[in-house]
C-alpha cells in the first residue's frame, strides 16, 4: 500500500536561520553553523511561513514514509546543536587498574587527541582523535569523568563511541573484566534527571548482582548520583570507593609509603607533561649546565693561569683536585641533606653558593686564593646532579622518564657555552701577542723572569678573569629564575615519607592548578590507606611508620632516629640491592676517573699536540667548540635508548662506555689536526651518551626516602676519585702526552664491566 501524501511539520526556533537548497540543509544559530546533505532521501521541503518547514512525500510506501520523521529529527538536532549544543559525559570504570586519561590539542589540525593509558595495566597508549567541532575535557567537579561537547550530535556521539570502542576488553571473560569508558548521560545543555539510570545499564546491573565492591570510586559515585546506596560499606564506615583503592591488585606487597607514592604517580601521570613539569625540567637542566660549565672552564683557563702565576705542570692538577674536592663535599653533603631538609632548600642553595664564589673567582692574583675559591665553587656545584635528577624524577610522569637522560643535554650545552665564552675572551686578552713573546716563545710569569723583562702579568692576562666573571653572572641568573621567577613546590614524595600527608596533597592540588587541571588525591584517600594494616612492614622498604602521616609526626625521638637508620639501610636491604649499590659506586668511581682526566687534561693535550703541528691557539679553541657541540646528539641517542627493545638503559651504557674508552686509546696513536678533532668528537659523543643514561637511571633505581642520598653518595665516590685522577694524570702528562689517555681509557672499561654485572630488574622499574 502506498500513501498519496504524507508530511511532517517542523517549527523553527527564534534566532535560528534554516536554508535548504537541493536537499542540502544549512542551519545557523547563536552557537555556529551546521550543514547536512539529505540529497539521498526523496522528500520535498516547503516553507508555508517563515517559522515552519514542511517535509512532504508523495506516493510513498510505509518504509518511505518512515524517513519523514528521520529527516525531521535530523534537522531538529541541527537546530538544537546551534542553540544549545550536546554534551556527553563518560565515566572511567575500572576494577583492576586505574585508567589514566590525558588530553592534548593538535596544533596543526586544531582537533583534540584523547590518550588513554594503563587500561587493564597495558603499556600501550590508546589515542582517539575527536571529530571536527568537538571539545573534550576532564571533569573538574567529578572524579574519573570525561565531558565531550559540541554542536553536531553526530560528531559528538561518534567521538564518544570511538573512545568506548578503543577500550573494549578482548580475549578475556567480560563477566570479570568490566573495565572501560562508558557513556553516563547525554545532556543537551539542560538539566536531566538521571535517577534510576543505574538500572538502565546491563553492565552495572551485572556488577550489582556480582557485588563487586572493588570497582573503585567510579561505581560508587555513579550509584550515588542515581539515588541508590553504596555497594557494601567497610566495618568502620569507610565508603566502598576507597576499598577499591585498598584492594587494587597493583598495591599488593607494597608498604604504606609505596601505596601513597603509587597514588602520587597516578596523579602525575594523569597530568602528563604539564607546564609545571616543563619548568622543572628546564630549571634542573640549568643545574646540569652549571656542573660542566665550570668543569670545562677550569680546563680551558689552566694554560693561561699557569702562564701568569708560574706554577708547574704537576701543580696544575691541584686546581682540578681543589675543584673536585669541593664537588666531592658538595655531592655528599647536599645528597644527604636533600633527603633530610627537603628538595626545596637544596634546589636553590646550591646555585646561590656557586654564583657567589664564582663571581669572586676572577679577582685573586695568587695561586692559593684561586684554589680556595675553586673549592667553594665546587661545593655549590657538586650537589646539582644528585638533587636535580631526584627532583625531576619525582615530578615526571612514568612514561616520560627518558627526559631524565635528556637532562644531560644541558651538560654539552654548558661545555659549548664555556668554550664559546673562552674562545671570545682568552685568546684575545692573553699575555702579549697571543701569549707569546717576540721570539715566538710563550711569555713566562713575572716571578720567573728578571725585573723589567717581558712577562705575563695580571693587567695583560684578563681573558680568563672575564670568563670567570661571566660564568658567575650566569649562575646568579639561574638562581634568580629558580628563586624569584618560578615558585618551586616541595616534592610530594618527600613530604609523604616525612609523614606530611596534608602538605603533599596541597602540593598536588597546587601543581594541578598550575597545569590547569584538578587533582583527585585527597586526605580521605591517604587516610583509607593508613587504616589498612596490610600495608605495614612489607616490601623492600618495609618498616613500621614510614609514610604513616600523623602517626609518624607524633612518634618519639627514638622512633624517629630508628626510622632514619632504617632508611639508610635501604641501600643494602637485600643481596640484590647490595649488589646494585656496590656496582653503582664502582661505576661512578671509574666514570669520574675517566672523564675527569679527559675533561681536565684533554684541552691541554690537544693544545700541546696542535702546537707540535703548528696549529694556532685560536684554532684550538675553535676546535674545542666543534668537539663539544657533538655531545648534544650523544645525549639524544642516550635518551632514545630508553625505548629501544633489547637495548634499553643497560646495554646502552655498555656500548657507549666501551666506545668511549676505545676512542681514548685511539687518540694516543694519532696526531693530525683532522684526526685530533675527529677522535675527540667520538670520545665526547660517547661520554655524553654514557653519562646521560647513567645519571638519568641512578635515581630510578632507588625509592624516594633514600633517592637523594643514594645519588649523592654515588657522586661522592666519583668525585673522590676525580680528586686523585687529575693529580696522577698531571704527573703522567709531565712525562708523556699519551699517559693520561691510557689511564682514563682503562678506568672507563671498568665501568663497562660493572654495567654488565648489574641486576636487570632495576633497569626501568617503577619508581616510588
Amino acid at each position: 500500500m502506498k500513501y498519496i501524501h504524507s508530511s511532517e511539520a517542523l517549527t523553527i526556533p527564534d534566532k535560528v536561520k534554516v536554508h535548504i537548497k537541493s536537499r542540502l540543509v544549512s542551519v545557523e544559530g547563536p552557537r555556529g553553523k551546521l550543514q547536512k546533505d539529505l540529497s539521498h532521501i526523496s522528500v520535498c521541503f516547503s516553507r508555508p511561513n517563515a517559522n515552519t518547514i514542511d517535509i512532504e512525500l508523495h506516493h510513498g510506501a510505509r518504509k518511505n514514509v518512515a524517513t519523514l520523521r528521520t529527516v525531521k529529527t535530523i534537522i531538529n538536532n541541527l537546530m538544537i546543536g546551534v542553540t544549545r549544543g550536546f554534551k556527553y559525559k563518560m565515566r572511567y570504570v575500572y576494577a583492576h587498574f586505574p585508567i589514566n586519561v590525558n588530553i592534548e590539542k593538535n596544533s596543526e589540525t586544531g582537533l583534540y587527541d584523547v590518550e588513554i593509558r594503563n587500561f587493564l595495566g597495558e603499556k600501550i597508549v590508546r589515542r582517539v582523535t575527536m571529530h571536527e567541532g568537538v571539545d573534550v575535557e576532564i571533569s573538574k567537579s567529578q572524579k574519573d569523568e570525561l565531558t565531550i561537547t559540541g554542536n553536531s550530535l553526530e560528531n559528538v556521539s561518534q567521538s564518544a563511541a570511538d573512545i568506548q570502542q578503543v577500550c573494549r576488553v578482548r580475549n578475556k571473560d567480560i563477566r570479570k573484566f568490566l573495565d572501560g569508558l562508558y557513556v553516563k548521560v547525554l545532556d543537551r545543555h539542560f538539566t536531566a534527571d538521571i535517577g534510576g539510570l543505574y538500572k538502565l545499564f546491563p553492565l552495572f546491573v551485572l556488577l550489582n548482582h556480582l557485588r563487586l565492591s572493588c570497582i573503585g570510586s567510579t561505581m560508587a559515585d555513579l550509584k550515588k548520583e542515581a539515588g541508590g546506596t553504596i555497594l557494601g560499606e567497610s566495618p568502620d564506615g569507610m565508603p566502598t570507593e576507597y576499598d577499591g583503592i585498598i584492594n587494587d591488585p597493583e598495591m599488593d606487597g607494597l608498604t604504606l609509603y609505596e601505596k601513597k607514592a603509587l597514588l602520587v604517580n597516578r596523579e602525575l601521570d594523569s597530568h602528563g607533561m604539564g607546564k609545571y613539569q616543563w619548568y622543572i625540567f628546564f630549571l634542573c637542566g640549568m643545574g646540569y649546565m652549571i656542573d660542566l660549565l665550570y668543569a670545562q672552564a677550569f680546563g680551558l683557563v689552566e694554560p693561561a693561569l699557569k702562564q701568569e702565576l708560574g706554577f708547574s705542570t704537576a701543580e696544575s692538577g691541584n686546581i682540578f683536585s681543589s675543584f673536585n674536592a669541593g664537588l666531592c663535599a658538595g655531592a655528599f653533603v647536599w645528597g644527604v641533606l636533600v633527603d633530610i631538609i627537603g628538595r626545596q632548600y637544596a634546589f636553590n642553595c646550591t646555585v646561590l653558593i656557586a654564583s657567589i664564589f664564582g663571581l669572586c673567582l676572577g679577582a685573586p692574583d695568587n695561586y692559593n686564593g684561586i684554589l680556595v675559591l675553586t673549592a667553594f665553587v665546587g661545593f655549590g656545584v657538586g650537589g646539582n646532579i644528585p638533587i636535580d635528577t631526584t627532583i625531576t624524577l619525582e615530578f615526571l610522569p612514568q612514561n616520560r622518564r627518558f627526559l631524565l637522560a635528556l637532562l644531560s643535554i644541558f651538560q654539552p650545552i654548558g661545555v659549548v657555552v664555556a668554550s664559546g665564552i673562552a674562545y671570545g675572551f682568552v685568546p684575545k686578552y692573553a699575555c702579549g701577542d697571543g701569549g707569546l713573546d717576540p721570539s715566538g716563545e710563550p711569555l713566562k710569569a713575572c716571578s720567573q723572569v728578571a725585573a723589567g723583562a717581558p712577562c705575563c702579568d695580571k693587567a695583560s692576562n684578563k681573558g680568563w678573569r672575564y670568563l670567570m666573571f661571566t660564568l658567575g653572572a650566569i649562575c646568579l641568573f639561574v638562581f634568580f629564575l629558580r628563586f624569584v621567577v618560578f615558585r618551586f613546590q616541595e616534592s610530594p614524595k618527600y613530604l609523604l615519607y616525612r609523614g606530611k600527608d596534608e602538605k603533599a596533597v596541597q602540593v598536588l592540588h597546587n601543581i594541578a592548578k598550575f597545569n590547569g587541571r584538578k587533582s583527585t588525591v585527597t586526605m580521605a584517600v591517604f587516610a583509607a590507606l593508613t587504616n589498612d594494616d596490610s600495608s605495614v612492614g612489607s616490601g623492600e622498604t618495609g618498616q613500621p611508620i614510614l609514610g604513616a602521616g600523623d602517626k609518624q609526626l607524633k612518634a618519639s625521638f627514638g622512633e624517629k632516629v630508628k626510622v632514619e637508620l632504617v632508611r639508610y639501610k635501604l641501600l643494602f636491604a637485600n643481596a640484590t640491592m647490595a649488589r646494585l649499590t656496590i656496582l653503582v659506586w664502582i661505576t661512578y668511581m671509574f666514570d669520574y676517573w675517566g672523564f675527569s682526566i679527559a675533561g681536565s687534561l684533554l684541552p691541554q693535550i690537544l693544545l700541546d699536540k696542535d702546537r707540535a703541528i703548528e696549529v694556532s691557539t685560536a684554532q684550538t679553541y675553535r676546535n674545542y667548540v666543534i668537539i663539544y657541540i657533538c655531545g648534544i646528539p650523544g645525549v639524544l641517542l642516550g635518551a632514545l635508548m630508553y625505548g629501544v627493545p633489547l637495548v634499553g638503559r643497560q646495554w646502552g651504557m655498555v656500548f657507549s662506555s666501551a666506545l668511549m674508552a676505545t676512542s681514548l686509546f685511539v687518540f694516543a696513536a694519532i696526531n693530525t689536526e683532522a684526526s685530533n678533532v675527529g677522535i675527540n668528537i667520538m670520545e665526547y659523543f660517547f661520554q655524553s651518551m654514557f653519562n646521560a643514561i647513567l645519571y638519568g637511571w641512578t635515581p630510578e633505581a632507588y625509592p624516594a626516602p633514600i633517592r637523594g642520598t643514594a645519588c649523592g653518595v654515588a657522586s661522592f665516590w666519583g668525585r673522590l676519585f676525580s680528586i686523585v685522577s687529575p693529580l696522577i694524570g698531571a704527573h703522567l702528562l709531565a712525562k708523556s702526552t699519551n699517559g693520561p689517555l691510557f689511564l682514563a681509557g682503562g678506568g672507563v672499561f671498568v665501568c663497562t664491566v660493572c654495567i654488565i654485572l648489574m641486576p636487570r630488574k632495576y633497569m626501568g622499574a617503577k619508581s616510588y
